[in-house]
Parts: structure tokens; sequence; C-alpha cells
């Protein structure tokens, strides 16, 4: 809602980092229980403490993108994409010019 793409990853039950990317340019809202600080990437971004605890307002404009961590330590951290294998590829579908059977017997 209010127009961002986000990305998040935990491991063992904590956030370990978030990617914010707006594309309308309003203030997100960020809600991390598990976080009692937020660090960014980049000094530009201003963030505010909401009076919840855990949440945070990212201040972004159109365009903007942060990565988002709870500790100073963690940065610098950069993301890459993941290159794609061609073994996988449409692996959740039907491949172009194919059907589904019929008659589907799915095990319970």
């Amino acid at each position: 809602e209010g127009g961002f793409l986000v990305s998040a990853v935990r491991k063992q039950g904590k956030t370990q980092f978030v990617h914010i990317k707006s594309l309308a340019g309003e203030p997100c809202i960020v809600k991390v229980n598990d976080w009692k600080e937020i660090f960014s990437n980049d000094s530009k971004i201003r963030i505010t403490k909401s009076s919840i605890p855990g949440e945070f307002i990212v201040h972004l404009e159109k365009g903007q993108e942060v990565l988002l961590l709870p500790s100073k330590s963690q940065l610098p951290l950069e993301l890459e994409p993941i290159k794609n294998n061609k073994a996988f590829f449409n692996a959740y579908g039907i491949k172009k010019g194919q059907q589904l059977d019929n008659d589907q017997f799915w095990i319970e």
C-alpha cells in the first residue's frame, strides 16, 4: 500500500535487512519488531522513529531506494541479483505451448 517495492530477509527468526523502493514518493512506515535502531546505506534519506516500538518512518522521494539494517556494523552491505538458471526457467506453471491434462490427480 502506498506504492513501494519491499524486499526483506529473515534468518533464524530475525530480520537481516529491508530494501525499499518508492514508486510514488510518499513516506513509508516500516515495522520490524526485532529492531530497536535502524540504519540506512544512504545518509541523505531521513528516517524517524515512531512512538510505536519497532516502527520507523522512512521519507523517500519517487524512485529512491534504501537498504535498512539493524546495525551499523553490517554496513556496507551490497546486494546483487541472482543469475537466472536456465534449468529452472518457468519452474512454476505450464511451459509455452503445453496445457494441463484434463484428468488432474492430487495426492492428499
